[in-house]
């Protein structure tokens, strides 16, 4: 990397929004599973 952060240009923002989207995309399976695992306890008490 050098000194200047907007000489790295457009890869840079690109590499940026790249772990933006990977840190939504892993917090969404996790909130997924967690949904799913209470969704399941839910309907095992239901039963």
């Amino acid at each position: 990397m050098t000194e200047k952060g907007e000489k790295t240009g457009p890869n840079t923002e690109r590499l940026e929004l790249a772990e933006r989207r990977l840190r939504v995309a892993t917090e969404l399976v996790r909130f997924t599973k967690e949904v799913t695992t209470l969704g399941t306890i839910a309907v095992l008490i239901a039963l």
